[in-house]
């Protein structure tokens, strides 16, 4: 039925403006981790989906859409990223340490930047976005998002063969970059297997088992950098701290290998 792919759209939009209400309703009366981080993975698929709607109308605007987002997206990575690396292997070994305290100093900066950023919400942008997103899509035909689905697919199959062999901080920027276009197109497929038929689910596994494979090098290359911040401002040399980085980077360099044989599958 004509039409029926723009109605499931609007709801799929309206569901996750919710949810983003709810979960920072929440957070303002009790913050806690696992509510963070599910208001971080609402936030990621609307902006997967924004892309989506920009792609299917280069008109749409989605940087311009998502900018309510930035600073509460951003805090919330932020403490995403520096849990993750409190809880890795390596860095239980050094807790009590001055690396260890270093990383909690910065995730509760973190912390204090993200109850900012709840605090400095607006809630009627939603109700404003939510209405323009709408109108926006009831112009769209089924045709059109026929259209984008199959587009999407075609990507998703193009960008598991997606690898720079350049030099390492080439090869580094082009693993952030294809984690985050992986993520978005996983949020979007999933919204197409409820629209579309198996090849969906398919790719979708794929897909998934990338990102994850890549999320764990993003981690590790993450608590690298916060390695060498905290040894540039400690100043003087640690013999601990130099063993850690020696077993981030052998990590890394295994997580490489996984990373080119399941693009290579």
């Amino acid at each position: 039925m004509e039409g029926s792919f723009s109605n499931y759209l609007i709801k799929y939009h309206t569901k996750r403006l919710r949810k983003i209400r709810a979960l920072i309703d929440d957070l303002l009366e009790n913050k806690n981790e696992v509510g963070i981080h599910k208001l971080r993975i609402e936030i990621k698929k609307i902006k997967a989906f924004y892309r989506l709607i920009e792609s299917i109308d280069p008109g749409f605007e989605s940087k311009k859409r998502f900018r309510q987002f930035n600073y509460i997206a951003k805090a919330s990575n932020d403490i995403r990223d520096l849990q993750v690396i409190l809880c890795l292997p390596e860095i239980n070994d050094a807790k009590k340490g001055e690396f260890f305290l270093y990383l909690i100093k910065q995730r509760n900066k973190s912390l204090k930047n993200f109850n900012k950023a709840l605090k400095n919400w607006d809630t009627n942008i939603l109700k404003k976005t939510e209405a323009k997103v709408k109108v926006k899509i009831k112009a769209f035909g089924d045709v059109k998002i026929k259209n984008e689905i199959n587009k999407v697919l075609a990507e998703s199959r193009e960008n598991m063969k997606l690898f720079s062999e350049g030099n390492e901080q080439k090869k580094v920027h082009s693993l952030h970059s294809l984690r985050k276009l992986i993520k978005e197109q996983e949020h979007n497929l999933k919204l197409f297997s409820k629209m579309a038929d198996k090849p969906s689910v398919k790719a979708l596994k794929k897909l998934d088992s990338l990102q994850n494979a890549i999320g764990q090098w993003h981690d590790s290359q993450k608590t690298l950098e916060l390695i060498d911040n905290f040894m540039k401002k400690k100043k003087s040399p640690d013999l601990m701290i130099s063993q850690l980085r020696e077993k981030i980077g052998a990590t890394i360099a295994v997580q490489l290998e996984k990373i080119k044989a399941l693009q290579n599958k």
